[in-house]
């Protein structure tokens, strides 16, 4: 199976039918043809044409083609992208499958792991503590969803530059999914946009520390600025990506998850995992916890991909994981109602999370 010009990072819909319109209709002659002639074309320059014609080059090689010397050269990042001599590839695409790009040699346990989820979304795999980071790449607009540790930001920008071939000043907006310090701690690195849900944007500009909890991991996390207040069922238009925000309060009051409507991938941040049901914390319910996750259950998901832990393939095993958390967070609300009615109402405080447990994991 062939790729598509718009699985290659940076193409969407309207670009590739402007490159179709060129006569440039496959993914190879992209990677082959000449910088000046992609420049000419409506709405192109020259620094957008050597990115795409780069991307299709890295996209040709992570499928284990074969390529000669000069096109192996190409994606050298001190070399320039060769002009003419068409890709000779004769073989089919196999099914597009997440990739382990890189795993960080220089930064060791402080470090991600690097893995192509889709052509177009990248993960970077915490390693330890800390949050996994998204990168979606658009069109017209490169979303970075969470920041992570502010510890593991030289990782990020070292993985950003080298593998994906993007800056920090080409991310276009950051979206938190929730206020939690391994969440947001790395905003500062951004000078663009900073979006989250009205509740965890609340928490985050008035450096809310019962919340955040930046301080009890040495993290200073005062003057954070949260430009754009998300509610429920907003939507981030990409230019070939839709994210919509859908509201799962639980973990805490201002998680959400960002969903591909037409796509049916989700990012679902603290609010599902693969085995495991999340932690309730200050600000969090549990009843509300199980309403998200039955408002979760309502949607068609093909797949989602979690801030902590492993991704979910296949709409059975997204389904399985859901109900399972259901269950799970329903017997856990049961037994703790239990103990309070069990105890005289002046013993029956409701403690800052449902779990006990020497260290916290966000």
């Amino acid at each position: 199976m062939a790729f598509n010009l718009e699985d290659v990072n940076g193409i969407g819909k309207i670009t590739a039918n402007r490159l179709r319109s060129a006569g440039i209709k496959t993914v190879e002659m992209l990677a082959n043809i000449s910088l000046e002639k992609i420049s000419s074309i409506k709405g192109f320059n020259e620094s957008k044409a050597r990115l795409l014609v780069k991307n299709a080059i890295k996209l040709i090689k992570r499928t284990n083609r074969k390529l000669n010397s000069s096109q192996l050269e190409a994606l050298n990042e001190n070399s320039s992208i060769p002009n003419g001599k068409y890709f000779n590839l004769t073989q089919e695409n196999p099914r597009f499958m997440p990739k382990l790009i890189k795993e960080d040699d220089l930064y060791g346990k402080q470090g991600y792991i690097l893995n192509l989820l889709r052509p177009n979304v990248y993960q970077f795999e915490s390693k330890g503590a800390g949050c996994s980071v998204y990168l979606v790449v658009g069109e017209n607009l490169n979303v970075l969803i969470d920041t992570g540790l502010i510890t593991k930001f030289n990782s990020f920008n070292y993985l950003l530059n080298t593998e994906v071939g993007l800056s920090i000043e080409d991310i276009h907006l950051v979206v938190n999914t929730h206020e939690h310090f391994d969440h947001i701690s790395s905003n500062s690195y951004f000078y663009c946009p900073t979006a989250a849900h009205r509740w965890a944007a609340a928490k985050i500009q008035q450096s809310d520390e019962l919340i955040t909890k930046g301080k009890k991991w040495g993290m200073d996390l005062t003057d954070l600025k949260v430009n754009i207040w998300l509610e429920d069922r907003n939507m981030i238009d990409l230019g070939n990506v839709i994210l919509k925000v859908i509201e799962t309060p639980g973990h805490t009051s201002g998680c959400i998850c960002l969903y591909e409507p037409m796509k049916h991938y989700m990012f679902t941040g603290d609010t599902l995992f693969k085995g495991a049901t999340s932690n309730i914390y200050e600000s969090g319910s549990i009843s509300e916890y199980i309403q998200s996750l039955k408002i979760l259950n309502t949607l068609k998901i093909s797949c989602f991909y979690p801030s902590h832990g492993s991704c979910v393939m296949g709409e059975e095993n997204v389904k399985n994981e859901i109900e399972s958390s259901i269950v799970n967070a329903e017997m856990e609300l049961k037994a703790f109602v239990n103990r309070i009615k069990s105890k005289p109402i002046e013993e029956a405080r409701a403690p800052p999370s449902l779990y006990d447990r020497e260290e916290e994991s966000l």
